[in-house]
């Protein structure tokens, strides 16, 4: 099993860049993040300095502490979501990254979501982001944190992923969610394997480190072997107490880094401070 240190939870009172850091002095060799935008220069040198794998960062989502999840659906937003994009490939690529969250957005926003209009687009997207070799991820949320999301399941989400009908978009299957809105995890992971391109988790309830709620976490990773996943598994949890160190008793240091698959192609003029 492939671990992935969440930067959005994991070690979240240092900046962006020093998370890096943090996360490979606990031992992790992958890391994954929410937008490295606009610090992106101090997080690509992080990265480049500590050989590390960048496996999956968000497309620019708004601010998601105010309940926005993007804007994809608006099309008013459109040149907005093209600039971010390319602006997130090249970092992509400078970073050796090849998997995009694409957080899609919300009902109830000023224009009203016509599944149609964000069938096509995301195929645009995907269009655009395919030759650099980058992988867009499209996640399932909860009815309960985020009522207006547009997919509150990950049943939703892997339709609209199939509907999609793209090899470059993919599932980002969140463990935490499905149980947070009444779902059965390993049930989901057998429903969506043909489309599942990443996995985060954490506990339910609470969002804690595994082992502190009630989530069947060995059934989760003996079904994720089960249907031949191989990729990394995001720890995005929320821990407890500032020594992070603590939340990952349950885990050995030995196990937390994995080789890195895709070096990265980093150039120090690589964008503005």
């Amino acid at each position: 099993m492939i671990w992935s240190a969440h930067l959005g939870t994991l070690f979240a009172d240092r900046e962006l860049s020093q998370r890096v850091f943090a996360a490979r002095d606990a031992g992790f060799s992958h890391v994954e993040m929410r937008s490295p935008f606009p610090h992106e220069r101090r997080v690509a040198e992080a990265i480049q300095s500590c050989a590390a794998q960048l496996v999956c960062f968000n497309l620019p989502a708004g601010d998601l502490e105010k309940g926005d999840r993007g804007f994809v659906n608006q099309p008013s937003r459109r040149r907005d979501v093209l600039n971010n994009l390319n602006h997130a490939v090249q970092f992509a690529s400078d970073v050796g990254c090849a998997q995009i969250v694409t957080l899609l957005g919300r009902t109830g926003q000023e224009e009203a979501h016509d599944e149609n209009y964000l069938l096509d687009f995301v195929r645009e997207l995907a269009e655009l982001a395919e030759p650099a070799g980058i992988t867009l991820l499209i996640e399932n949320q909860n009815a309960i944190d985020t009522p207006t999301y547009l997919h509150k399941s990950a049943e939703e989400a892997a339709q609209f992923v199939r509907n999609i009908g793209a090899r470059s978009v993919r599932l980002l299957l969140d463990i935490y969610h499905v149980a947070r809105g009444g779902g059965d995890p390993v049930s989901a992971i057998r429903t969506v394997k043909d489309v599942l391109g990443h996995v985060q988790i954490a506990d339910y309830p609470g969002r804690g480190p595994l082992g502190s709620g009630t989530l069947d976490v060995t059934g989760v990773l003996n079904e994720l072997t089960s249907v031949g996943y191989d990729g990394a598994v995001g720890l995005e949890f929320v821990p407890p107490t500032a020594n992070v160190e603590d939340s990952l008793v349950w885990l050995p240091r030995e196990l937390r880094a994995a080789p890195i698959q895709k070096r990265s192609r980093y150039d120090k003029t690589y964008g503005e401070a």
